[in-house]
């Protein structure tokens, strides 16, 4: 499961978003992440949120693949929403006894909780559905032609690939500490966590310095070529047109600005 939820084994299946070019796809997502962000309602955010599960779906991703890249988000939105219900507003909605002391819900912060919480999942499944649907060489690649930043490039690429290996490395130390009842009991657990944390640290330390030296071996010099990429077709130029159309029609309507 673990392999499943950090690779892009689904983005090799063939589908009609897998076909489009790259450029078209980073284009409208990272539009659909600015509108998402800078909206100042719920209704946009929640339609982006809703319609990129409705393309996960299409595409064939299995529904515990998705919520497995869900928990993580998911969990910091649940943190936000009752930080903001508790500490942010003046109307009281209603109040919850916990611990002796009572609890009261605002109505600002049960909105503004809302708020933000679309907004996150809004952005998220903008990214699980482009991850999902283009292989991550052709992001980078994308992302070069749009003259993205040469060391922000590199580094993303550096992370993309070596996080596997760290993963794989977690893995193995992670199991040896289960042979060895490393996780059996409150205490135990807490002091193999923090074992598996160093070994992590250590290995992404060692793997920089064996990366780098192989870099230097092979002729690096300070930047990574990338080559040409083809025209635009009619197909993609009119795909990438309607997107971003409907998506700034969506936007204008469900933030006011056309029907007030």
């Amino acid at each position: 499961m673990t392999f499943e939820l950090f690779s892009d084994i689904f983005t090799f299946r063939d589908n009609a978003l897998r076909r489009l070019d790259p450029r078209v796809k980073v284009v409208v997502g990272l539009v659909a992440i600015f509108a998402v962000v800078s909206s100042q309602g719920v209704l946009f955010p929640a339609l982006v949120f809703s319609l990129a599960l409705m393309g996960m779906l299409l595409v064939g991703l299995p529904v515990a693949f998705m919520l497995g890249r869900f928990l993580a988000p998911l969990g910091t939105v649940l943190i936000l929403f009752l930080l903001h219900a508790v500490l942010y507003g003046w109307t009281p909605l209603f109040s919850l006894p916990l611990f002796g002391q009572r609890v009261v819900i605002m109505q600002e912060g049960v909105l503004r909780g809302m708020h933000l919480a679309c907004r996150v999942l809004g952005g998220f499944g903008i990214m699980v559905l482009l991850s999902s649907v283009t292989p991550s060489h052709q992001i980078f690649h994308a992302l070069a032609y749009f003259k993205a930043p040469k060391g922000w490039l590199e580094v993303a690429m550096m992370m993309y690939r070596y996080i596997f290996v760290i993963l794989e490395s977690a893995a193995d130390a992670m199991a040896a500490q289960r042979v060895r009842l490393g996780y059996c009991g409150l205490k135990r657990s807490l002091n193999s966590l923090g074992v598996l944390s160093g070994v992590v640290i250590v290995k992404s330390l060692e793997q920089a310095q064996r990366t780098h030296e192989a870099m230097l071996a092979r002729g690096y010099k300070g930047h990574t070529p990338f080559g040409p990429m083809p025209a635009l077709s009619p197909k993609d130029g009119w795909t990438l047109g309607l997107s971003l159309g409907v998506l700034i029609g969506l936007y204008l309507a469900t933030e006011g600005w056309v029907f007030g």
